[in-house]
């Protein structure tokens, strides 16, 4: 683009300079100078070369136009208000494990700000459990609020002591049979039950009694794994001394009991009179103190006697065999019976 440009701009300065040139030489001023002499004139026309016109273009501008930059007007920015952001309060609310012992347990909230308040539910529990609880606060000015907290609460049982646990069976000591049920059973503290399997008998023996323990409250625990261990316990068979005992013979007649008859055991015959064929007899040993082993004789006729008795659960003092021979006779008259 400059190159073009200085190019007019030189081709205008020739042409300006051709025809200013052209004007001179045409118009017939100081072109022609005349020599005069004396003796001869000689016109020599004289030819002056024209002065060579220097044009000098003017330098290409190349300029970049200038740039306008437009500021905008001046306006006042409204003044800039910071607000504080609220406080954040620092709260803990946890969860607690405690164990029962009969009074109220609760939860807690810590951090609280000054003049905050916090309400509770499901706190003050007693039993033994686990518990949500919810704390609900309420913030004071200033601060953010704090949306409801949850925790838990734990109440654990009370471990029982099972220390004086025990069964109140002294080994040294046996049960004698005595025809009743007998039985061994724990000597317990408060809380505890036992459910029990082989602590009753009747006969005599040699038994194992064992026991399952639970708490019958909520808030007690056994000991973990804890379990009583069984016992032995013993009936012993009773032993029999007979040396002093006697048969006893009771006659039922008519729907009457009448008085009974005695007859030392070691008595071999024994002869018992009745008129009535309806009649009975009942035959039993006495002297024997807690036993009585009996017999009944329904009709007329001659009867071996001797002791019964159940050998499991009774022994004889000694190898003496007691045995008496019967005879049930009926009277052939009438009249009272003697």
């Amino acid at each position: 683009m400059k190159s073009k440009t200085f190019l007019f701009f030189a081709a205008m300065a020739l042409l300006t300079v051709t025809l200013l040139f052209s004007a001179c030489s045409f118009g017939g001023g100081s072109a022609t100078t005349t020599a005069q002499t004396s003796e001869t004139t000689t016109e020599t026309p004289m030819t002056t070369a024209p002065t060579p016109v220097t044009t000098t273009a003017p330098p290409a501008t190349t300029e970049a136009p200038p740039t306008t930059t437009e500021v905008p007007p001046t306006t006042t920015a409204p003044p800039i208000t910071t607000e504080e952001p609220p406080l954040q309060a620092d709260i803990v609310f946890e969860e607690a494990t405690v164990t029962y012992d009969g009074t109220p347990k609760s939860l807690s909230a810590t951090g609280l700000p000054q003049g905050a308040t916090v309400s509770y539910v499901g706190n003050d529990q007693i039993n033994a459990g686990t518990y949500t609880v919810t704390a609900t606060f309420t913030m004071p000015a200033g601060y953010e609020a704090v949306p409801p907290i949850e925790a838990t609460l734990t109440i654990l049982p009370q471990v029982l002591d099972t220390a004086g646990i025990r069964w109140n069976y002294d080994p040294s000591a046996p049960y004698s049979y005595s025809g009743e049920e007998q039985s061994v059973v724990l000597i317990l503290p408060e809380k505890i039950t036992a459910v029990y399997d082989g602590n009753r008998a009747t006969d005599a023996g040699v038994y194992t009694a064992s026991a399952r323990l639970d708490s019958s409250d909520q808030n007690y625990v056994l000991p973990e794994n804890y379990s009583v261990p069984a016992q032995s316990w013993e009936i012993k068979k009773v032993t029999l001394d007979l040396r002093n005992a006697q048969w006893k013979i009771v006659l039922v007649s008519g729907g009457k009991i009448y008085d009974p008859k005695y007859y030392a055991l070691s008595q071999t015959e024994i002869n018992y009179e009745s008129s009535n064929e309806g009649d009975s007899l009942q035959i039993s040993i006495s002297g024997v103190p807690g036993v009585t082993l009996e017999q009944t004789v329904f009709s007329f006729g001659v009867y071996d006697l001797s002791p019964v008795f159940n050998p499991d659960n009774y022994i004889l003092l000694s190898d003496t065999t007691y045995k008496t021979k019967l005879e049930y006779i009926k009277r052939q008259y009438t009249g009272d019976i003697k």
